[in-house]
């Protein structure tokens, strides 16, 4: 049974015929999957769970410093796929299956984030403009799970600022073509 609550999908886990508890189609994978991906030498970075337009898809992001080839996703796809089926976390409803890398345009948002972006050019899109300018370039070099610590690219002295997530629609690496 998938239920709908505040457009979170969620999976109702039945045990000797009682709802045990409800927990989100991700929470559930995640809890399986992180030993298994961690063990295979990747870090599991998030699980998501939507309605995509060809149906639900359940997609699992990893990392590895090494990068990820389409030989990882294989590998942590093929090492998860009997255990899906086995929990069955969408307690029976069809999705696609995917795992993917974390593409360039990775959004960071917590301290794991900030650790793998360290020292790297980054562009700070906010919700409101600050200074008459709603996006920033500027280079990350700390932060934490509620804010980032960075000094912007045109300053030749390097002052370094902070910002809470909450003011950033979207931090990610500054891609240059």
């Amino acid at each position: 049974m998938i239920v709908l609550e505040r457009g979170v999908t969620h999976a109702l886990i039945l045990v000797k015929g009682e709802v045990m508890a409800s927990k989100k189609v991700a929470d559930i994978v995640r809890e399986f999957a992180e030993p298994i991906i961690s063990n295979l030498g990747y870090e599991l970075v998030e699980v998501e769970y939507a309605k995509k337009s060809t149906g639900m898809n359940l997609t699992i992001f990893i990392y590895s410093e090494k990068g990820i080839t389409l030989d990882d996703c294989e590998t942590v796809s093929r090492a998860l796929d009997d255990l899906l089926e086995e929990k069955d976390p969408t307690n029976g409803e069809s999705y696609t299956f995917n795992v993917s890398s974390l593409g360039l345009d990775w959004p960071i948002k917590n301290e794991k984030d900030i650790k793998r972006n360290l020292n790297e050019e980054i562009e700070i899109k906010l919700y409101a403009p600050l200074n008459g300018k709603k996006k920033l370039g500027a280079v990350l070099v700390g932060g934490d799970d509620n804010h980032i610590e960075y000094y912007l690219l045109n300053d030749k002295e390097k002052n370094i600022q902070k910002m809470n997530f909450d003011l950033i629609a979207k931090a990610s690496k500054l891609l240059k073509f």
